[in-house]
């Protein structure tokens, strides 16, 4: 069995092992035909078909109803849950996962995607703050600042030393700046 990492991030959502990314697949869900597409095929449709693509399901993680109701999907978790299979099948993936998600997501949408990776084939083993990760890997003599550049928005997070450690300052969302 081996590790992988999906780094979340609705512009693009990556699964890579320790050596090579594997996968990438933006932030595109698309239902003009019978079954959902998703990634860089949902993508390249969504300009012809914008009342049936959705891309704001991982920003916007969360259990509410979906404004455009369909046969396919309740909420932006139904979303998110079928774009992680549909990663996953690409490369029947079926081990252990650490997710690296964004600062900003709240403890209800991680608590949201820890639910929705118990249904799928592969197991979560950890959760890591990307922003911290690179963080925790700079050298440490001064105030770090991580620039998230999302879909739909641009996240700031920022880092200062303490005690010999990488400590989170503030995590700043700026809206319609993806």
């Amino acid at each position: 069995m081996s590790l992988h990492i999906i780094e979340l991030n609705d512009r693009n959502i990556i699964l890579r092992n320790l050596d090579n990314v594997l996968v990438q697949s933006p932030g595109f869900a698309n239902i003009i035909d019978k079954e959902p597409v998703f990634g860089e095929e949902a993508r390249k449709v969504a300009r012809l078909h914008p009342r049936q693509t959705f891309t704001q399901f991982w920003s916007q993680l969360s259990l509410d109803p979906l404004v455009n109701s369909n046969n396919h999907f309740r909420h932006q978790a139904d979303l998110a849950f079928a774009h992680l299979n549909a990663i996953s099948n690409e490369r029947a993936l079926k081990d252990e996962v650490i997710f690296a998600v964004p600062s900003n997501y709240n403890r209800n949408q991680l608590s949201i995607l820890l639910g929705l990776v118990q249904s799928c084939d592969f197991d979560a083993v950890g959760l890591v703050d990307m922003p911290l990760l690179v963080a925790g890997s700079a050298d440490g003599s001064g105030q770090a600042i991580y620039l998230d550049i999302q879909l739909h928005q641009t996240v700031l997070t920022t880092f200062s030393p303490q005690e010999g450690n990488t400590a989170c300052d503030k995590v700043i969302q700026i809206p319609g700046t993806g």
